[in-house]
């Protein structure tokens, strides 16, 4: 099933927004939204079940994104701040490293 989400006058501009963003792989070139079904044997079933996803897709993108709570925040930030560390950890590891070749020598060079 297509249809022109750009022309679809039935949405408001903020819906086709998000619904082009959270589905951008079923936008084609043409400005078509593309919704498949193959789950059922008969295609006016077909049809009533990409009815069905469409709807869904629909009220998705019609919900307005929350706001981040600070627990959330707190989370992401921990997340982010163990993350630091792991690098940081890694880098140093890899760094003690090379610096045990250059203080080790070279056993094979031919001096």
């Amino acid at each position: 099933m297509r249809f022109y989400i750009y022309k679809a006058s039935w949405l408001s501009e903020s819906v086709k927004t998000r619904l082009i963003e959270q589905h951008q792989h079923k936008v084609n070139a043409a400005g078509q939204f593309c919704i498949t079904s193959d789950q059922y044997r008969t295609q006016e079933a077909n049809r009533m079940d990409c009815l069905q996803k469409l709807k869904t897709y629909i009220l998705e993108a019609s919900q307005e994104p929350g706001e981040t709570s600070d627990a959330q925040k707190a989370h992401v930030h921990a997340l982010h701040r163990k993350q630091q560390l792991r690098v940081k950890k890694e880098k140093m590891e890899r760094a003690s490293i090379k610096r045990d070749r250059v203080k080790g020598g070279n056993k094979y060079s031919a001096d």
